[in-house]
């Protein structure tokens, strides 16, 4: 006698799609998560999948999104030089996460929301560096009080994007290359202007 299902919904059946997409991910990687995959491991169906998520990428950043804490612990080395390589390195880690191949695979078919959401990403490590780095620089004495516009902030989180993106995974030697080539020393002409 089998036991009767029973059916699921809302943050229950949510949670469980998710699951699967990461348990396809696990073991199929990106361009083997299908929409029959994830239905079947999750116990549903491929309509279900669809009012939900209009494309795979759309499933899987949602995934991928809900594993990951929404928030890295900001770096306090006691310097503003040590705080940007440490930040870009846990970006590099959280990328590693993640994967190359997943992350190019979601970029890929990505609509112009899912690149919108991207972006957004970016932005968060940038405005942590503008919140927190550069304002603990500014109480340590490291740096003036002019403000440091965003744009200045996102420079090493941008070129570490590209990196990420687009070449080799960077090495700590590349980190510390963004940050004392570029973005140490925006931040501070910013700071100190005026």
């Amino acid at each position: 006698m089998s036991t009767p299902t029973t059916r699921r919904h809302g943050d229950a059946l949510r949670a469980e799609i998710l699951h699967a997409v990461l348990d396809e991910l696990r073991d199929q990687g990106y361009p083997g998560v299908t929409y029959d995959g994830v239905a079947r491991r999750a116990h549903t169906s491929k309509p279900v999948l669809y009012r939900r998520w209009r494309s795979r990428a759309h499933l899987v950043l949602d995934a991928l999104t809900a594993e990951l804490p929404p928030v890295l612990p900001i770096p306090d080395t006691g310097s503003l030089r040590g705080d940007l390589i440490a930040l870009l390195q846990l970006m590099r880690t959280r990328f590693d996460l993640v994967g190359a191949q997943t992350i190019r695979g979601i970029i890929a078919d990505a609509d112009d929301e899912l690149r919108h959401v991207a972006l957004e990403i970016t932005d968060v490590f940038a405005a942590e560096i503008s919140r927190s780095v550069v304002q603990r620089a500014r109480d340590r004495g490291e740096i003036g009080p002019a403000p440091v516009p965003l744009l200045v902030c996102s420079v090493p989180v941008v070129l570490l994007r590209h990196e990420l993106l687009l070449a080799d995974e960077p090495t700590d030697q590349r980190i510390v290359e963004i940050v004392d080539v570029a973005g140490l020393p925006l931040i501070i002409d910013a700071a100190n202007a005026g």
